[in-house]
This record gives structure tokens, C-alpha cells and sequence, in this order.
């Protein structure tokens, strides 16, 4: 029981915070919900040492809860561990290319950043459970460059896939046309 209530902070800093622009606001939604969690009778005595509550001053945005530890750990470590080759495998864990590697038939490359691990994360989530996700953020924040990269890592007999540019010139007609052409009959 003590997971969820973690996965219930998590869920709610993103949920409620994800577009908060400044880190001390994303703090401040994260001691409020740490504070008010803490208030908690019940909460409290559900709190393992396996599965201890988020402590005040942690920005919740800046930490994600590790599945396999129960404990909260920083988006930096997890970006640090990738980049050094630690984390292998997983549906999350994109590819690091090395210096040597023929990346030339490549469209891009994604190179790793806290909000691409972040994005990853959250759709991989969101998927393994069938629902939708919509990822919001800034210009340049990489949300198409980790969508792209994570939809090329499915395989590919179990979705079909295409890329549709929508303008201010794209009538309705040719969106079901180019929908219709990847359906199956």
C-alpha cells in the first residue's frame, strides 16, 4: 500500500504540475502534496522504510519512484547512469549512440536529456496500461523527437505507423484518407 500512495504523489505533481513553467513552483506543488500526505494518519503508518514518503523540499518532478526499490532517485542519476552505460534493456531505455556507431542511415539521433527520461517514462507508462497520452511542453523540449523514437522501438507487426503533417492547408478529407490507408480491410 505504501507504493501507491508514492505513485498517488507522483501521479498528482504530474497530473496537477506537469506545465508548471518554474522550478519553484513545481517545488512548492511538491511540499504541498508531500505536507499534506505527511498529515496523514493513515499515510503514515502505511510508510515502510522499503517505501518511505517523499521528503519536504524534494521537487517530485525532479525525481521519479524507482520500481524496483521503492525509493525515490533523480532523474540526473538515471541520465547519468544511461549516458555511462549502466541501464541496459527495458522499453524505456532508448539507445545511446557511441562515437563509433553508423548512425548515418538515421533520421536523428535522440540524445538523452532529464526531460526526454521524463517523457519516455511517462508514455511508456501510459501505454503499458492502455491509455492515452498527450504530452504538453515547451518549444524545443524534444516531445515529437521522443514520441518518434518510441513508436520506432515498438514492433512493428503489432502497430502501423505514420506520420501525418497537419497546416493551416489540411483539409479534413485528406486526414481520413491518409487514417483509411492504414487501416486494414
Amino acid at each position: 500500500m505504501a507504493e501507491v500512495v508514492n505513485l498517488f504523489l507522483m501521479a498528482a505533481a504530474w497530473g496537477f504540475g506537469a506545465l508548471l513553467s518554474s522550478s519553484e513552483s513545481q517545488r512548492e506543488l511538491s511540499d504541498l502534496l508531500t505536507h499534506q500526505a505527511s498529515e496523514q494518519h493513515e499515510i503514515a503508518e502505511l510508510m515502510t522504510d522499503g517505501y518511505a514518503l517523499a521528503p519536504p523540499g524534494m521537487s517530485l518532478h525532479d525525481h521519479y519512484l524507482d520500481s524496483t526499490t521503492g525509493a525515490w532517485s533523480k532523474w540526473s542519476d538515471r541520465l547519468l547512469q544511461r549516458t555511462n552505460g549502466a541501464i541496459e534493456g527495458g522499453s524505456f531505455e532508448n539507445q545511446v549512440h557511441d562515437e563509433g556507431d553508423d548512425v548515418s542511415h538515421s533520421d536523428s539521433v535522440l540524445i538523452p536529456t532529464e526531460d526526454t527520461l521524463r517523457f519516455t517514462y511517462l508514455i511508456d507508462q501510459l501505454t503499458r496500461r492502455s491509455m492515452p497520452v498527450c504530452l504538453l511542453g515547451g518549444t524545443g523540449s524534444g516531445k515529437s523527437s521522443v514520441v518518434k523514437e518510441y513508436l520506432s522501438n515498438l514492433k512493428q507487426e503489432e502497430w502501423e505507423m505514420g506520420q501525418l503533417v497537419l497546416s493551416a492547408t489540411t483539409s479534413a478529407t485528406s486526414v481520413q484518407e491518409f487514417l483509411e490507408s492504414k487501416l486494414e480491410k
